[in-house]
C-alpha cells in the first residue's frame, strides 16, 4: 500500500478567525494575490481553512476553502449575509430579493478609540463581511426606535455594545443585516447574546419543578386508581392537573435551551396553562352550581362533557390568537402587540406588556372569576350547615361534612394556586426593580412547587391512604358506597320546600 502525504493546512498566521473572508470566487492574480471587494489581499494575508466558527466559537467541518485577512487591509463590518440580502427569521438562512427593492441608509454611527462618536458611510469606507457564516439560528434583532434598552454602539475595531446589559460583543456574536422597519429598510443589529451564569434562584426553581412534575404524576395515579375520587370534581381535577403537568414540562424544556422543537414547546406550553386556568375557573363553577341548592337536569356525564368542551376549546381559541399575533407579525408590527413566542426565550415574552395582554391579564380575569364564585359558595355552605344540622339524619349530616371537607380542600387548593399566580404576576410587573424582584423570589419557589403542594394536600392524607389500602385489599368502605356530591344539594332543596 503507497500512503499519499497530504499537506497541512496552511491558516493565517496572526490573523482572527473572525477578521477574514472567504475568497472563493474572488479574482485570484498569478501573485498569490486575490481582489475581494476593492481591496488587493496579498499572498501572506492568505491561507486555506476546512472548517467555520459560529457562535459560541464552536467549530464545524466544511470543504477546503481559501480565506483572506482583509480586515488587517481595511476595516471591516460585518454583515449576516450578502448586503442586498435578507435574514431569514430563526433560521442560520439568507434570502435574496430583487436588488431594487432594498433601498436603505448606508451611514451608521461609529465610536472611535478616543470615544468620539462619527457617523461614515460603510459601504465607503468600510469592507463588508458577508462571507462568514451566521452566527446562530435562534437570533433576534434590536430595535433601538420602539425601546431605548435595545441601544447600541459599534466601535471601530469591530466590537459592538448592547446598553440594556453592558455587554461588549465580537464580530463573533453579533451581524448587520438590513431589515424593513416603518416601511423601510434600515441596517438592524442581529444577535445571540451572550451566555451568563444561571443564577441559584433560577436553577433552584427548575428543580423545585421537576420534582413538581413527579408529584403531579403521582396524585394524577392516585385519583384513576380510586373510583371513590373520580366524581366529577375529581375527573375536572385530572384534567387541571393534566394540564398543569405539560405546562411544567414545556417550562423545563424551555429553560433547558431545546432549540429543535422550540415554537412546538412555546405554543403547547401556552395551552396547557391556559387551559390549567379554565379548568380552575371550571371547577370553582362546578362546586358553586354543587352547593347553591339547585337539581341539576342532567347527569354527571354530560357535565363533564360540556366542561370539556368549553376547556379546550377556549385554551385553543386563546393560543389561536397568539399563534395569528406571531404568524402575521411584520416588521411594521409594534412589539407590543406580538407575543413573541420563539423571539427570546420557547416562551411567551414575559419581559415586556405582550405577557400582560396575552397570559397575565387572562390569568388575572380568570383568577377573579374563581373569587366570584368561592365567596357565594362559602356563605351558602355555611348557611345550610346552620339550618339543617339539627333537622337531617346522621348518615346525611355525614354527607354534609363530607362535602364541607371537599369544599374546603378546594378552597385550600384555590387559595394556595391563585397565590402563587397573584406573586407570579407581581413578580412580572417589579421585573425592573431589583430589591422587589429579590422578594419575590420566594414566590418563584412556591409557584414553581404547585404539584408539591397539591401532592400534600389531596394525597399526603390519611382518608387517601386508608382508600388505597383498601383498593389494594379489595375492600369497600361505607363512604365508597354512598351517592355523589349531588346528593346534598339535592335534599337541602327538598328541605326548603317543606320550610
Amino acid at each position: 500500500m503507497i500512503w499519499i502525504p497530504i499537506a497541512d493546512l496552511i491558516e493565517i498566521h496572526g490573523c482572527d478567525y473572525f477578521d477574514t473572508v472567504d475568497l472563493t470566487g474572488s479574482k485570484r492574480f498569478s501573485n498569490g494575490s486575490y481582489l475581494y471587494e476593492r481591496v488587493l489581499i496579498p499572498p501572506y494575508l492568505t491561507g486555506e481553512y476546512d472548517y467555520e466558527i459560529i457562535f459560541d466559537g464552536h467549530r464545524i467541518n466544511v470543504p477546503q476553502h481559501v480565506r483572506g485577512c482583509v480586515c488587517q487591509m481595511k476595516a471591516c463590518i460585518r454583515f449576516c449575509c450578502h448586503p442586498q440580502h435578507l435574514l431569514v427569521f430563526n433560521k442560520r438562512e439568507c434570502t435574496s430579493v430583487q436588488p431594487e427593492t432594498i433601498s436603505y441608509s448606508p451611514y451608521v454611527n461609529i465610536t472611535l478609540d478616543h470615544h468620539k462618536v462619527v457617523q461614515k458611510n460603510i459601504t465607503a469606507e468600510f469592507v463588508a463581511q458577508h462571507g462568514l457564516p451566521i452566527p446562530c439560528a435562534i437570533h433576534y434583532a434590536l430595535h433601538p426606535e420602539q425601546d431605548v434598552a435595545d441601544n447600541w454602539s459599534l466601535f471601530e475595531n469591530g466590537t459592538l455594545l448592547r446598553h440594556y446589559d453592558r455587554n461588549y460583543m465580537s464580530k463573533m456574536d453579533y451581524c448587520l443585516q438590513p431589515e424593513k422597519f416603518d416601511g423601510h429598510y434600515k441596517l438592524t443589529v442581529h444577535n445571540c447574546g451572550i451566555a451568563v451564569a444561571e443564577k441559584w434562584d433560577k436553577i433552584m426553581c427548575r428543580y423545585v419543578m421537576i420534582c413538581s412534575i413527579i408529584c403531579i404524576i403521582l396524585t394524577i395515579f392516585v385519583y384513576v386508581l380510586l373510583p371513590k375520587l373520580q366524581k366529577l370534581h375529581g375527573k375536572c381535577f385530572i384534567c387541571y392537573l393534566l394540564s398543569l403537568g405539560v405546562g411544567c414540562t414545556a417550562l423545563i424544556i424551555d429553560q433547558v435551551g431545546d432549540w429543535e422543537y422550540c415554537l412546538t414547546t412555546g405554543y403547547v406550553g401556552y395551552f396547557a396553562i391556559m387551559a390549567a386556568f379554565l379548568w380552575l375557573a371550571i371547577m370553582s363553577f362546578d362546586l358553586w352550581n354543587t352547593f347553591r341548592g339547585t337539581i341539576r337536569h342532567m347527569t354527571k356525564a354530560p357535565f363533564f362533557l360540556s366542561y370539556n368542551i368549553i376547556a379546550w376549546s377556549t385554551a385553543l381559541v386563546l393560543l389561536a390568537i397568539v399563534y395569528a399575533m406571531d404568524f402575521i407579525a411584520t416588521e411594521d408590527t409594534p412589539l407590543l402587540w406580538i407575543p413573541g413566542v420563539g423571539y427570546y426565550s420557547c416562551w411567551i415574552k414575559t419581559e415586556d406588556w405582550p405577557a400582560m395582554i396575552y397570559f397575565y391579564g387572562p390569568m388575572m380575569l380568570l383568577i377573579i372569576f374563581n373569587v366570584s364564585m368561592f365567596i357565594p359558595t362559602a356563605v351558602r355552605i355555611y348557611k345550610t350547615q346552620k339550618e339543617f344540622q339539627n333537622i337531617v339524619g346522621q348518615a346525611r349530616h355525614r354527607k354534609m361534612v363530607n362535602e364541607w371537607q371537599t369544599f374546603s380542600l378546594f378552597l385550600r387548593l384555590f387559595v394556595i394556586m391563585g397565590v402563587t399566580w397573584i406573586f407570579e404576576i407581581c413578580s412580572y410587573l417589579s421585573s425592573n426593580h431589583s430589591t422587589l424582584r429579590k422578594f419575590f423570589i420566594v414566590a418563584d419557589l412556591l409557584n414553581s412547587a404547585q404539584g408539591i403542594l397539591i401532592f400534600g394536600l389531596f394525597v399526603l392524607k390519611p382518608s387517601v391512604w386508608k382508600l388505597l389500602l383498601n383498593r389494594i385489599q379489595g375492600k369497600q368502605t361505607p363512604e365508597e358506597a354512598d351517592g355523589s356530591e349531588e346528593d346534598i344539594s339535592l335534599y337541602a332543596l327538598e328541605i326548603n320546600k317543606h320550610y
